[in-house]
Parts: C-alpha cells; sequence; structure tokens
C-alpha cells in the first residue's frame, strides 16, 4: 500500500511534462566574455528548429556562424543603453553540456546592464535562463523566463 502512495505521488515528478530545462549565463563584464552552459540536446533540438540543416556535432564555420546568428536573436545585451555586439569564440563539451564562449568589446565605464535571453523558450516554455553579471568584485543575478525574458541591472 505504501508503494502505491509513494508511485501515486512520486509519478508527476519524473514524467516529461515536469523536465527541468536550465541554461546558466555567465557575463563578465571586465574580461568581456560571455560563457553559456546549456545541455547538449537541447542546444541541437533548438537549433535543428532555427536551422533544419544545422546539425551540433559537425564541426564547420558554417555551423559556427548559424550557432552565433542563433544567439544574436536570442541574447540581447546592452550596457547604458548600447547594444552589444557579440562573437563566437568557442565550445566545449562536459558530459551532457555544452559551454559556448562569446566576446565583446566595452571600453566605456559600466553603471546599467539590460539583458533579454529567451534563447530555447521557443520548444521549451519552462525554460529558466540565469544570468550571472561580474563587473569586478560586484555579482548581481537575474533569472528571466518565457513570462519574463527581461531584466536590468545597475553597478
Amino acid at each position: 500500500m505504501r508503494w502505491l502512495i509513494f508511485l501515486t505521488v512520486a509519478a508527476p515528478l519524473f514524467s516529461e511534462d515536469h523536465a527541468i530545462y536550465l541554461s546558466l549565463v555567465d557575463v563578465d563584464l571586465n574580461a568581456q566574455k560571455i560563457t553559456i552552459k546549456v545541455f547538449s540536446d537541447d542546444l541541437e533540438d533548438c537549433l535543428k528548429n532555427f536551422d533544419t540543416n544545422y546539425t551540433l556535432f559537425k564541426d564547420s564555420s558554417r555551423n559556427q556562424e548559424k550557432l552565433e546568428n542563433y544567439f544574436q536573436q536570442r541574447l540581447l545585451l546592452a550596457i547604458n543603453g548600447e547594444s552589444v555586439i557579440f562573437s563566437f569564440s568557442g565550445a566545449s563539451v562536459e558530459n551532457d553540456a555544452h559551454f559556448l564562449v562569446f566576446s565583446f568589446q566595452y571600453p566605456k565605464s559600466i553603471s546599467t546592464v539590460k539583458v533579454k535571453a529567451d534563447f530555447f523558450m521557443e520548444l521549451f516554455p519552462t525554460q529558466s535562463n540565469v544570468i550571472n553579471l561580474k563587473n569586478g568584485q560586484e555579482q548581481l543575478f537575474l533569472r528571466l523566463t518565457k513570462g519574463e525574458s527581461e531584466g536590468q541591472v545597475d553597478f
């Protein structure tokens, strides 16, 4: 009887409807670097949705360009009201996660940072993108979701 109660209560926790979709985005303003940690299968699904000819595990400059284009459309960064253009610098794979690195240039002092991060939300409505913004010793965090995909911090 206890097993039946346990299975009834625990079953929803293991169903696909309750999957966790999460990414971590580190924005180091001093190093002018963005590192995004995402699950490899989610990345591949979204990039195939973005461009049906995309194959994640093929190493080609054309695929890197598609990956860069996807994130330039889905991850927007503005510093002191000015849009920041970033470029793909590289990637690494660790277990089931991809670490994507982008670089940008912004030589001025930083007081306000606005972030829009709605990547993966077109396929995964429960996606959360946790943004860690670091400016010197100061760190501020944002949690962006489909309902609230933009945030702003002041340094």
